[in-house]
């Protein structure tokens, strides 16, 4: 054998793919386009068999539950400009439309958008068809089995599972049917791509549609509900026997349903005497089933049903083994599961509606004109926590100590940090006015002034003392401002700040007062990232540009040594 047959044999192969007399290699034929009419009717099955396993499986129809709540909840549109006339205009005008955006008139948004989410995950991927009509903006949800034939065997060229596309691979229409109630598919319309809201998450670069995220497990959870019917049946019988009679000498008949005398078996009730033959014995019928191996067992198979989903186990499935630190590394996992899920969803289907509900507004004059009208955030429901009173201490604490903001802390409570202080100093005054007619003292104040080493309470002009801070100038506020426009029309990828320099950006653009501690912070930071501007992606407002705009920029940065000094002095 020369050298080169050696190097053919051995450098240049895997054993991955080298088959052995027991693993057979994968046939070539999957390595073909994802969307052959092969793998189209595989996919329409699987949703027939998702749809099965989310009404008869527990596990299943739990997850997908839960999954929904953690993910979508009762999400809340919120407008993000610098004005803040605009924000409460755009926001209220959402809220009215929310209520009455399903075309049939059945649903509110945050339902559809659930029940989008829902069908997203079990069949693979869902489409939201938005409408103009008299009564406004409409929106209608199609499901995955109603884009494009399911019975169609052949594909075209330019289209693949109900989806046209042109040369470049662009989609132009959506090929939708209407399904009857005898589970026919008729009707169909082409509804062009513009107005198609396609939720969905490839598996591969060339799919267009997307596949049920249970299909890894589908023959798994039938394994799962076969196995419990099974071992259900077995302990019922069992839990039906309460004992035996045993004969020495048996006549080898077995088992039957008559007694060693040829009667049938008894029924036994409380107080009964019972006289036993000779030659016989009564012994317990002992049950071990279901056992220690049966149970870890089937756990074993409901981690496959988990690992599919790419959801820690012991947070959706079973937390009783989860002590303290790994039950935050658990909700830290599915956090981060259910943050993707919000950012695909966000991307695909709120951010377009929320651009042309605003847009319609602004047409209609119920909002008023602003440049940076697009501007908006999305708050979605608080994650859950392990210890509530652990991270709201540790929260505060960071706040306190000037690493993080009012903002960050309530939206993971998902509230609105503006909303909550205005409740509070609503309720304050409230209180206070309370108990000055009353003519009594205020329990709280009086309780704090109880407590040991608190000394006298401060008079009242002590709480209403604030600490010295400044209105950022125009240039500051418009920096910060462009800073949130350029951020919001880059790809997720080339977005930059963190979420304390989001936060600053934004209450620098809206004109909030800033503390002495504050302008500190924004000297060390400048004084930090002066070599940005030396960046690669400067000019083109990159990563680093835009977060030195959201700490104000040029402008913030003078101002900021401007009073610093003066302070100083």
């Amino acid at each position: 054998m020369n050298i080169f047959s050696r190097l053919k044999r051995t450098a240049f192969s895997w054993i991955g793919a080298t088959p052995s007399a027991e693993r057979k290699l994968t046939p070539a034929q999957n390595s073909n386009h994802p969307e052959t009419s092969t793998n189209q009717r595989s996919r329409v099955q699987l949703i027939w068999e998702a749809r099965d396993l989310q009404r008869n499986h527990p596990l299943v129809a739990g997850i997908l539950k839960r999954l929904s709540l953690y993910t979508v909840g009762t999400i809340r549109f919120q407008a993000r400009t610098s004005d803040p006339a605009f924000n409460s205009a755009a926001e209220a005008y959402f809220t009215r439309w929310s209520k009455n955006a399903d075309i049939a008139g059945r649903f509110d948004f945050v339902h559809l958008v659930q029940l989008a989410f829902v069908s997203f995950l079990r069949d693979g991927d869902s489409v939201i068809v938005h409408s103009i009509t008299p009564d406004g903006l409409k929106l209608q949800l199609v499901e995955a089995d109603r884009i494009g034939n399911p019975y169609a065997s052949n594909v075209a060229d330019n289209e693949i599972g109900g989806i046209c596309f042109d040369d470049l691979g662009r989609p132009e229409t959506f090929r939708i049917y209407r399904r009857s109630m005898g589970a026919a598919y008729v009707d169909p319309q082409e509804i062009p791509a513009a107005r198609c809201l396609h939720l969905f998450d490839p598996e591969r670069h060339d799919s267009y549609r997307g596949v049920s995220a249970l299909a890894p497990v589908i023959a798994t959870c039938r394994d799962i509900v076969d196995i419990l019917e099974g071992e259900k049946a077995a302990v019922k019988w069992a839990a039906g026997q309460s004992g035996l009679v045993k004969t020495q000498g048996g006549n080898g008949q077995g088992w039957d349903e008559t007694t060693s005398t040829g009667e049938r078996i008894e029924r036994i009730k409380p107080g009964t005497i019972h006289y036993l033959k000779p030659g016989e014995e009564v012994q317990s019928f002992r049950n071990e089933r279901p056992s220690v191996t049966f149970t870890g067992f089937l756990e074993t198979l409901q981690r496959h049903l988990s690992d599919a989903l790419g959801l820690p186990y012991g947070f959706f499935v079973d937390s009783s083994k989860l002590g303290g630190t790994t039950a935050r590394l658990d909700s830290q996992q599915a956090a981060r599961v259910c943050r993707r899920y919000q950012d695909l969803i966000a991307r695909q289907i709120l951010d377009p509606i929320a651009e042309a509900v605003v847009a319609l507004g602004i047409a209609e004059g119920a909002i008023p004109e602003h440049p940076n009208w697009t501007a908006h955030r999305w708050q979605f429901p608080p994650w859950p926590s392990a210890d509530i009173g652990r991270e709201t201490k540790a929260a505060l604490e960071e706040i306190a100590a000037g690493g993080g903001t009012w903002a960050e802390y309530y939206a993971e409570k998902g509230e609105d940090w503006e909303e909550a202080f205005s409740q509070s100093a609503i309720e304050t005054a409230r209180r206070k006015a309370i108990f000055s007619a009353a003519g009594v003292a205020d329990p709280i104040i009086a309780a704090a002034a109880m407590k040991p080493g608190a000394g006298a309470p401060p008079p009242p002009a002590a709480f209403e003392a604030k600490p010295e801070s400044y209105d950022p100038p125009k240039g500051v506020r418009d920096a910060a401002a462009r800073a949130l426009r350029e951020r919001q029309q880059k790809p997720p990828s080339q977005r930059g700040m963190t979420p304390v320099g989001l936060a600053r950006a934004r209450d620098l653009a809206n004109g909030r007062r800033v503390s002495v501690e504050t302008l500190k912070r924004m000297k060390a930071y400048f004084d930090r990232h002066e070599v940005d501007k030396q960046g690669s992606t400067w000019d083109d407002y990159g990563k680093g540009r835009q977060a030195w705009d959201g700490w104000g920029g040029d402008a913030g940065r003078a101002w900021a040594n401007r009073i610093l000094a003066g302070l100083e002095k």
